[in-house]
């Protein structure tokens, strides 16, 4: 727009229709703002309503979905150490193989 214009009646036709179609931009681009605000307040109403009594006080005071589940992965999360010691007990009794019927059944 230009500087030293006041009103709305001084803009030129094609001022005001391009004002129109900035104001049209903006509206939609709001209501879309809206919509996933909505949306993420939702969502973390849902992560703090199922996440277990023991566990929000490492969620207290984050207002972010991402910082939320960040925070959450990290507590819960298994790391690479519990991660092979649990595979390595499941390949050991696959390893050992069945004791109650015949071997070559098994394989």
């Amino acid at each position: 727009m230009k500087v030293g214009i006041t009103s709305y009646i001084t803009l030129s036709k094609d001022k005001k229709d391009e004002l129109r179609i900035l104001h049209k931009r903006h509206k939609t681009v709001e209501k879309e703002y809206k919509k996933k605000k909505t949306a993420l307040t939702s969502l973390q109403s849902y992560i703090t309503g199922i996440v277990a009594r023991n566990l929000n006080t490492y969620i207290l005071g984050i207002n972010s979905v991402h910082n939320t589940l960040v925070a959450l992965k990290e507590r819960v999360a298994p790391t690479n150490i519990a991660r092979e010691l649990y595979l390595s007990t499941q390949y050991a009794k696959v390893k050992k193989g069945p004791k109650n019927q015949n071997f070559e059944a098994w394989l």
